[in-house]
């Protein structure tokens, strides 16, 4: 159940955190844990961390679109303002890291060798 509830989260919101899970798991189970035993019981699950990559997710023409068509709609040009994006800041806005699945879980037998 708890191993469940974790990797639910996980999958509703692939960019949680360690403590944030660590405090959900608190807050709706009851229970206590440390940081290492919720990252062993994902990976445990098939879940690792992987690095998010921003180009791919800004290049969605189905989103541009669907934000074009938005801004046309509810706004004036008069309304508009525009920003330089050279002194940006992407990586206070959103996390490095998020949670995926594994597609296969592969297991390794190991093999001693034992020399007469």
């Amino acid at each position: 159940m708890v191993i469940q509830f974790l990797c639910d989260c996980a999958a509703c919101q692939p960019d949680i955190s360690l403590v944030e899970l660590q405090t959900e798991l608190c807050d709706v189970c009851g229970i206590e844990t440390s940081l290492p035993t919720i990252m062993w019981s994902l990976q445990r699950e098939g879940y690792t961390m992987k690095t998010i990559t921003w180009p791919a997710l800004e290049q969605n023409e189905q989103d541009c679109e669907e934000f074009k068509t938005l801004i046309d709609t509810h706004f004036c040009p008069e309304q508009l303002v525009f920003a330089d994006e050279s002194h940006f800041n992407r990586l206070m806005l959103r996390r490095p890291y998020a949670w995926s699945i594994c597609v296969g879980i592969f297991h390794y037998q190991v093999l001693a060798v034992c020399k007469p």
